[in-house]
């Protein structure tokens, strides 16, 4: 179960195309950062959610609006915007970054978890923002053009969640068969729910 208050990691489900989840990196050498995949064989940058209205026991649910908030790892230059989530530009356009800087309430950092069959995804498909506001939805996926930048996509970027105590080692570079080795011995890592 995820619940909000906590930090995860995401990991793709196809372990050998990506590292553990997401790192940030400046393409135009500043601020904000945009989202990108982790290396291959590296640990990424934890995430957590706060879901616009939660409930008493903290349980993050499917087709909830939430933001998502990164934390930057130690190899990081930090910036001066949130932390949060956002789309960088019009959704209804393809390719469109997911970058830092987001705001607790703006319409571009409401996003939403959703099951697939094989385990979940991110959505933009904001629905509190207000009744009468229309809104392009979209899935989060990976970049054509540079194969692990995070865009608006029509093909879903799909993954688990995984809790940090939950890993061996987690401030060094892990192996990525050590992570399938831990996949294959755990049966919460592809079972684990979100409602």
């Amino acid at each position: 179960m995820v619940q909000e208050g906590f930090k995860y990691y995401v990991v793709p489900l196809d372990l050998e195309e990506a590292g553990l989840g997401f790192n940030l990196f400046s393409i135009q050498n500043g601020c904000p950062k945009t989202v990108f995949l982790a290396e291959p064989y590296y640990w990424s940058c934890l995430i957590a959610f706060h879901p616009v209205n939660p409930d008493k026991a903290g349980v993050i649910r499917e087709w909830t609006d939430l933001n998502i908030e990164i934390f930057f790892d130690k190899y990081t230059a930090p910036c001066p915007e949130p932390n949060f989530w956002k789309i960088e530009g019009d959704p209804s356009r393809y390719d469109v970054n997911i970058t830092t800087g987001g705001e607790n309430g703006n319409l571009s950092s409401w996003f939403k978890i959703v099951k697939t069959q094989n385990g979940y995804k991110f959505m933009y498909c904001p629905s509190v923002v207000c009744d009468h506001c229309r809104v392009v939805c979209k899935d989060f996926g990976i970049s054509e053009t540079d194969q692990s930048r995070l865009v608006l996509s029509d093909t879903p970027f799909e993954f688990t969640f995984r809790r940090p105590e939950t890993l061996v080692n987690n401030d060094v570079a892990t192996p990525v068969a050590a992570l399938q080795d831990i996949a294959s011995c755990n049966s919460d890592f592809t079972n684990q729910t979100i409602s």
